[in-house]
């Protein structure tokens, strides 16, 4: 499934107690797919986190393929596997930094952890139109 050229990715990085530390938002034009622009998210966030001075984290995202692919260790030989060949590259080089799968609507209702964390929302109305259809 393709979106429609644009992949909105949003990062917000809070500490153990919520507060908000860093932030960022871009629109990207693209024609790739869902998946790739969930590992993109991803890796934009490890390395909005590095770059900030952040590290290290645990990214907590709702891409649920992404961190199977992640969590096996190999890259898939498709368009999504060299983002996320890039990814493990990263973990690799930062062997304190983590990727967790969370629910959606645990990362909205419960943004706290006992870590330093990432949270990566990803494809925002995509969820909003999944869950609340008649909106």
């Amino acid at each position: 499934m393709k979106m429609n050229g644009r992949v909105g990715l949003g990062i917000i990085v809070r500490d153990a107690a919520g507060n908000v530390l860093a932030s960022s938002a871009q629109r990207v034009l693209a024609g790739f797919s869902i998946e790739s622009a969930e590992a993109m998210a991803v890796c934009k966030g490890l390395l909005f986190a590095e770059d900030s001075g952040l590290l290290p984290v645990l990214v907590e995202t709702d891409a649920l393929v992404v961190v199977n692919f992640i969590k096996s260790g190999r890259a898939p030989l498709s368009d999504v596997g060299l983002i996320i060949d890039d990814i493990l590259r990263f973990l690799d080089r930062n062997p304190s930094c983590k990727v967790a799968f969370v629910p959606i609507w645990l990362l909205i209702i419960l943004p706290n952890s006992a870590y330093l964390f990432l949270v990566i929302y990803f494809c925002w109305r995509r969820f909003l139109r999944v869950c609340f259809p008649l909106l």
